[in-house]
């Protein structure tokens, strides 16, 4: 078998006769305002359907600094899948499902998580991966040159770490200051379901964008032109953050999952990518009278984040296909648990979806979007003293008197009405 050996402590790449990677790929490559984040991007070729067998050598010394490793495998056309990883200790990682199983390729692109349950680690020795690819319909790649990207997440002293959200927002989706004012009131839902584990939104923000249609079809193949599209636009007006998690705001969504869809499983890290997104939808929670259910849609934004960040379903409505991680509650499809209907990450929807655990916390901090963040508690009350209409506020845990707003009728001499930490709306 040929195979392409990488290491991800030297600069270079060490290939063996007739390996299939270019030899000058590997050079380490900063990411820009992380320190803790790095990337080696290595090439490759699917011959007859399979790649050569990539090595990873990872040397003690790096195994011990190295939190996570998110694999991205980016060509031309292709469907991407892992055939074969295995980690030094001899396991084989595809076969016990824990990496792989459920990834959401598009034509082009994957992206993979490791680990993604704390029954697993970065582990010094060989790794072995082997990538099968195929056409869209299932025929074997010919001969299809590929990217193999890895970002690799240095481990803190501390695992807390935070989360940015870019909401991209058509126009046709809901009444503007009607959405706004819910993806303010969103964001205070989800930052307090995710602060349970250590993990919270650092900021976000909203812009416009207009799409050609109200109904975004997740299961065509020109969903990926239609992401590049959005994005496309983000990016033309600085809105599209590398480091953020965009969130698409359509009318609808077609497939079997109206309510909302998430691009990638994981989701990558570069917002040049066509799966770099998850799609809500707000007809999934309007009523007749254009009430928007908030905290229907909040939880629609938590789970498909979740997802983003490599999440799976708890359980999946088969009730024979679970995740991997030990402290998730499972259902067998018949009289599921009130933890199991609770859990976030449960495919049944809605607002009664207000937990997660510990081990879904471990995977959404080992991607690499959430960045590392040693947060302390926030004071037990706001306890500046300012005269009315100012209140005492409290934003990246700092206090100061802002002007009093309220969100259904705001009026600001400066500023937007806007939460702040503690979920009190003043102007800002």
């Amino acid at each position: 078998m040929r195979s392409a050996i990488l290491s991800l402590a030297t600069l270079s790449l060490l290939a063996g006769a007739g390996a299939g990677c270019v030899p000058e790929d590997g050079i380490e490559q900063k990411i820009e305002g992380r320190d803790d984040l790095s990337l080696r991007v290595y090439h490759t070729r699917i011959v007859n359907g399979l790649s050569d067998e990539v090595v990873i050598e990872v040397p003690e010394e790096v195994a011990d600094n190295v939190k996570s490793v998110l694999i991205e495998v980016r060509g031309s056309s292709g469907l991407y899948y892992m055939t074969k990883f295995v980690t030094p200790s001899g396991d084989v990682v595809e076969g016990a499902r824990y990496l792989t199983r459920f990834a959401r390729e598009i034509p082009g692109l994957v992206d993979w998580l490791y680990p993604n349950t704390p029954t697993l680690s970065i582990e010094a020795g060989t790794y072995k991966l082997l990538l099968r690819g195929e056409k869209p319909g299932g025929r074997r790649l010919a001969n299809e040159e590929v990217e193999i990207r890895l970002y690799t997440k240095q481990k803190q002293s501390y695992d807390t770490c935070g989360l940015h959200l870019d909401f991209l927002v058509d126009r046709q989706a809901i009444n503007n200051a009607q959405i706004e004012a819910a993806i303010d009131r969103a964001v205070i839902w989800v930052n307090n379901l995710y602060s349970q584990v250590g993990v919270r939104i650092l900021d976000y923000q909203i812009t416009k964008i207009a799409l050609p249609r109200t109904r975004f079809e997740v299961q065509t193949e020109s969903v990926k032109s239609d992401i590049d599209d959005v994005l496309a636009q983000a990016r033309a007006a600085n809105t599209a953050r590398t480091d953020a998690v965009h969130v698409v705001v359509v009318r609808q969504i077609g497939g079997s999952d109206p309510a909302g869809y998430a691009m990638g499983l994981p989701g990558p890290f570069d917002a040049d990518r066509a799966n770099a997104a998850v799609l809500v939808s707000t007809d999934a929670y309007t009523d007749r009278d254009n009430f928007l259910d908030v905290e229907g849609l909040a939880s629609t934004v938590a789970h498909e984040v979740g997802h983003f960040m490599g999440l799976y379903h708890t359980s999946e409505a088969n009730g024979q296909n679970h995740d991997p991680l030990p402290d998730t509650p499972e259902c067998s499809g018949i009289g599921c648990s009130s933890d199991f209907e609770k859990n976030i990450m449960s495919s049944g929807g809605g607002a009664q979806r207000t937990k997660i655990t510990p081990d879904q916390a471990f995977v959404i901090q080992h991607h690499p979007l959430c960045e590392p963040k040693e947060f302390r508690d926030g004071p037990a009350a706001c306890t500046t003293s300012c005269n009315a209409p100012a209140v005492c506020s409290i934003v990246n845990q700092v206090e100061q008197c802002r002007e009093a707003c309220d969100p259904d009728a705001p009026t600001c001499g400066s500023g937007t009405c806007r939460p702040d930490d503690r979920g009190t709306y003043v102007c800002r």
